[in-house]
């Protein structure tokens, strides 16, 4: 070997080792990797932005034609063992599609869905879909003055509904609530006085496919569905969601995470959700897969399911995580063929101890919101010890460019962001905590934001303008986060009086009316509280009476606990309650929170002669909490 060839060699080992070395300090073959996945996706989404393109006839009628006679829902919900393949999912849809038409629905108007996880729901919602109507995708735990709401901000004049939600059906119609908007609703399974039945009273419905005319003015940017964001008092906002955006979310996740047609996924997250109805379902009508769905989680028959089934992929929040954690180990999981395990909420705590039980050697966690446009990735193959183990995404230098999203910095006590001399928003170092935002272009189907329907007041609280340079907008994720200088993302908490529990956003002051409309109540002060070995915070309460006795006190705390229990989601209500005669106010009247935060849902931490309560959600009461009842909490006794 002469000196030459020599040098060459020596000159190209010492370049591979300085590419390595590159490559370790701002991670390019991490964005190269994301980039090949979903480099062609945005073309796709773009054109199908732009053009005449919806769900229907871009996505479904493309899988129906490759395989007709594949298995496409297993109902593993006990006592169902029924499953449906895709062309039996046509037939039914196409039976919706045409009671739409019957029922006198015009293309582009609004038509509600209220179900739970049966197998019913995607075929119903595709029958929307073929009709041109937008589909309302109404929270089947939500009840009372919160369904009525969600009904009424959606316009929809036709609610379809089934025997698993006929009680809440029925006890609005008691009421009269929405006797003045015109509202009917339909069943597919049941008779409830002033109801309409689906095929009793339209029938008989053809199984043919519906006229393509009902699709013909739809484009990309039309509206595909309402989805609902926080219903933490009954009061959520519906989020728009574009034909477009479905194609989006059923692209980018299932193009990232490496999704086949080959997989089952297991799903018992709330289809009427977008992680479960619109990530989930789209990966798997995308391409041809299979999905396994539950009507509700079970940690004690999760593995045994995912044997029995033969299930490749999982779909999970954090929450789920925990609780599969608490659960007594079964022999079943590590028998399963589970590859990968996608979904958002992970705690960083959580993830190893998941993958190591469950032996699943891939975790796909991503960050997203339904009305949103900051979206992130991060997919680990190398087992719990990988790099990005508890991160929500990956942003290196090549991806900063292609996906802006930023990280701004915000004022401690007034949460507004902070501004530079030339009035622009303040980036954030690395390992610095700041608010994530992501960059608005109306003219870009993954950076648009669709908004909230019909109410321009919440739409302008989400954007920020004169971020990065004048005239710029952002969307504000109200979610705090920081960077590391590998670009791995790691969330920290939500912004300001929201804060985050099984998966939902609570609103502190939105609880806080529920609270105060109590008789007896002259004040509440709603917060989250952080409790050991649980994501997120806990809702807890302050409950301000005047003078009076300690049976006035427990009377009031009685009757809250039944308001609450009534009115709200079981995520937004106050877990732990104190009664008190006044709560400590700044000089603007606003509520000092930062010491009842930091007290938590210890008992040991109050100041003495003060107690604290917890709910007991069956029953409806509040009983006094105390050391050992904290004790049990945290060991598992006590599940929250």
């Amino acid at each position: 070997m002469n000196i030459s060839t020599t040098a060459k060699i020596a000159t190209a080992a010492t370049a591979l080792v300085l590419a390595d070395r590159f490559d370790q300090k701002y991670q390019i073959s991490n964005d190269l990797v994301l980039f090949k996945r979903l480099f062609p996706m945005k073309f796709e989404v773009q054109a199908a932005f732009k053009g005449k393109w919806n769900i229907i006839d871009g996505i479904w009628y493309k899988t129906l034609r490759k395989c007709p006679n594949k298995t496409c829902i297993i109902d593993a919900t006990p006592g169902s063992n029924r499953s449906m393949t895709y062309l039996d999912v046509e037939k039914y849809s196409n039976k919706i599609a045409h009671w739409v038409i019957a029922a006198g629905i015009p293309v582009g108007e609004v038509a509600g869905i209220f179900l739970t996880n049966r197998i019913e729901y995607i075929p119903v919602w595709l029958g929307f879909a073929k009709a041109g109507v937008t589909i309302a995708f109404l929270n089947s735990h939500i009840t009372g003055p919160g369904l009525e709401h969600s009904i009424r901000i959606s316009t929809a004049k036709w609610v379809i509904f089934g025997s698993d939600t006929s009680a809440a059906v029925a006890d609005i119609l008691k009421g009269s609530r929405l006797a003045d908007s015109g509202v009917q609703f339909a069943s597919i399974d049941c008779d409830i006085p002033g109801t309409k039945h689906v095929d009793k009273h339209f029938g008989p419905l053809s199984h043919e496919a519906s006229p393509i005319s009902r699709r013909a003015s739809l484009e990309g940017s039309s509206n595909w569905g309402l989805v609902y964001t926080s219903g933490t008092t009954g009061l959520p906002k519906a989020a728009v969601i574009r034909h477009a955006r479905f194609l989006a979310a059923a692209s980018a996740f299932g193009r990232t995470f490496c999704f086949r047609e080959t997989d089952i996924l297991y799903m018992v997250l709330p289809l009427y959700h977008s992680a479960g109805g619109m990530i989930g379902v789209g990966m798997v009508l995308r391409d041809g897969a299979t999905i396994v769905q539950r009507s509700r989680f079970s940690a004690a028959a999760f593995s045994r399911d995912l044997v029995q089934y033969k299930c490749t992929v999982v779909q999970y929040i954090g929450e789920l995580c925990r609780y599969l954690l608490a659960a007594a180990p079964a022999p079943e999981d590590r028998q399963h063929r589970v590859r990968l395990a996608f979904g958002n909420g992970l705690r960083p705590d959580v993830w190893p101890q998941f993958q190591a039980r469950f032996g699943i050697p891939e975790i796909g966690e991503f960050y997203a919101s339904t009305e949103g446009n900051a979206n992130m990735f991060v997919h680990t193959t190398g087992g719990p010890t990988a790099r990005g183990t508890g991160s929500v995404g990956h942003i290196g230098v090549l991806m900063r460019h292609a996906n802006p999203i930023r990280f701004i910095r915000i004022c401690q006590e007034t949460e507004v962001p902070l501004r530079g001399p030339d009035g622009l928003c303040i980036e954030c170092d690395n390992g610095e905590i700041g608010e994530c935002v992501g960059r608005i272009n109306p003219d870009d189907a993954l950076k648009s934001f669709g908004g909230y329907y019909k109410d321009q007041k919440a739409n302008s609280q989400k954007i920020l303008r004169d971020v990065l340079k004048h005239g710029d907008s952002w969307f504000r994720t109200g979610d705090l986060m920081k960077r590391d200088t590998d670009g791995y993302i790691y969330f920290i908490d939500r912004l300001g009086d929201t804060f985050r529990w099984k998966g939902e956003n609570v609103s502190t002051g939105e609880v806080a009316a529920v609270v105060a409309a109590v008789p007896g109540v002259l004040d509440a002060c709603v917060y989250g509280v952080a409790l050991p070995g649980h994501e997120g915070r806990c809702g807890a309460v302050v409950i301000v009476v005047p003078p009076g006795t300690p049976e006035d006190h427990q009377r009031v705390l009685r009757d809250v606990a039944k308001h609450v229990c009534q009115t709200l989601p079981s995520f937004a209500r106050p877990q732990f309650a104190r009664v008190a005669v006044e709560v400590e106010q700044t000089g603007t009247f606003k509520h000092r929170k930062a010491d009842l935060r930091a007290q938590g849902a210890d008992p040991a931490t109050l100041p003495p002669g003060e107690a604290m309560y917890i709910l007991n959600h069956e029953k409806a009461e509040y009983h006094p909490h105390c050391v050992e009842s904290f004790g049990r909490i945290l060991s598992g006794a006590i599940r929250l």
